[in-house]
């Protein structure tokens, strides 16, 4: 085991808090993959029926 496995074990993962912006563009990041997923399951519901 590796010195920081080690350290993980003992102390679990270190951890940074995001900044606002961080927040913001990971929510824009997610809000897209959202509509992306949501339209490909529409595209692949629609093709099934055909």
């Amino acid at each position: 085991m590796s010195d920081q496995e080690q350290k993980n074990q003992d102390t679990g993962p270190s951890v940074c808090r995001l900044t606002p912006e961080e927040r913001a563009e990971l929510r824009r990041d997610m809000a897209e993959a959202s509509a992306w997923a949501r339209a490909e399951l529409a595209r692949r519901k629609r093709d099934k029926k055909q």
